[in-house]
């Protein structure tokens, strides 16, 4: 897997998403609780607006999967 994806705004524990972490792959996810307390935006993965349209989220996403930065995404989420 490249990237996880999350659009939901109700895991309240992040628990998929730090499963996601512990196995390498970035996290792309809405900006909510659980994501927000694991996901450093910027650093393990992505955090959208929680207001971000489908096609604001589809883009997001071949942008994250395709940025040169990716290898270490993947680093930093495994690590955290």
């Amino acid at each position: 897997m490249d990237v996880f994806t999350f659009a939901s705004l109700t895991d309240t524990q992040g628990l998929v998403v730090t499963e996601a972490m512990a196995a390498g792959v970035p996290v792309l996810a809405l900006r909510a609780t659980g994501p927000q307390d694991v996901v450093v935006d910027g650093v393990s993965g992505r955090l959208l607006d929680p207001a971000a349209t489908p096609a604001d989220f589809a883009r997001a996403l071949v942008d994250f999967r395709d940025s040169p930065d990716h290898p270490r995404f993947a680093a930093e989420a495994r690590r955290r």
